[in-house]
């Protein structure tokens, strides 16, 4: 009993006063020794399988913990409460996590997001709690919290250097599908003044940084090419010697229709030239720039072999 009750101060005391029944009997504990600290009002149910200690207050804090361990691994906190976990100007809410969409979860007083995708990259560990990363909790925030109040957030966690700019293109770049709720909003408000004009030369220069790291022959900066069909195609970064291109695509989250034709056009006379053509976004470049340089280089290493 006595080895029971410090597993379950030790859990308690590191979780805001919560512990899952999972975590108990993952460390020893018997089921039965659970059930009897919860009859014997030592343990107080949250949610299902998840318990605080009686002698622990309820917080938010603890609210958040309690939704983390009810919501299962890979659980986040995300939207609203994210943001206030953050220290972004919203108001403090109910609980919200984010799961996977494969999971079904349903939690009283508590609001649950599924998504289909929850990269890495995205998820943070904050003050001990696993939440959505700044960028990717103000692309959510889009879908809960909308006109001028959701602009004011994106510009000042801007201004306090909570996320740059480029950190919420990238995340746009990576995520921000149309239809996605959340990124209308976080377009609109990046396009409302926030998006540095030079943000593509930025980019340019990114992606140049990242190819000199490529082993191999050296890249040719703006290349020019005459394509079959006439067409003049300018290149950021080239390999002429084995025919690839490598562009750099800093907007395209918002491109018109138009400028979807132009660059499927485009494309099309690149490949019927039969060159190679690799296009980046500040997705891959801003938040996986090491896999971006291992692709390019094993694209060039690829095209050697073919060459010799």
């Amino acid at each position: 009993m006595e080895r029971a009750l410090a597993v379950i101060a030790s859990f308690t005391a590191r979780q805001h006063g919560v512990v899952a029944r999972a975590q108990l009997l993952a460390a020893g504990v018997p089921p039965h020794l659970i059930d009897d600290r919860v009859r014997a009002g030592d343990l107080v149910t949250v949610h299902p399988g998840v318990y605080r200690h009686a002698a622990v207050p309820f917080s938010t804090e603890l609210r958040w913990m309690a939704a983390l361990l009810a919501g299962g691994d890979g659980a986040a906190l995300s939207h609203r409460a994210a943001a206030v976990l953050h220290g972004m100007a919203v108001r403090r809410t109910r609980p919200e996590i984010l799961v996977t969409h494969s999971r079904q979860v349903a939690l009283d007083d508590v609001t649950v997001h599924r998504s289909r995708r929850i990269d890495e990259i995205d998820v943070a560990v904050v003050r001990g709690f696993r939440a959505t990363a700044r960028p990717r909790t103000l692309l959510e925030l889009g879908a809960v919290l909308r006109g001028e109040p959701y602009v004011e957030v994106v510009q000042d966690a801007v201004i306090r250097k909570l996320v740059t700019v480029e950190s919420l293109v990238a995340v746009l770049d990576r995520l921000g599908t149309r239809g996605r709720t959340g990124t209308g909003p976080l377009r609109e408000a990046l396009l409302g003044g926030f998006v540095d004009p030079t943000i593509e030369s930025k980019l340019e220069l990114l992606l140049a940084k990242i190819t000199e790291g490529v082993h191999g022959p050296k890249p040719v900066r703006q290349y020019e090419l005459r394509c079959v069909d006439g067409r003049i195609v300018r290149f950021d970064v080239a390999w002429p010697a084995i025919q690839l291109g490598v562009d750099a695509d800093g907007l395209r989250w918002h491109g018109s229709a138009t400028q979807a034709r132009r660059t499927r056009e485009r494309a099309r006379s690149i490949e019927r030239s039969s060159w190679s053509h690799l296009v980046y976004g500040w997705g891959e470049c801003h938040d996986t720039p090491d896999a971006v340089r291992r692709e390019i280089e094993q694209t060039v290493l690829d095209l050697l072999r073919r060459a010799a």
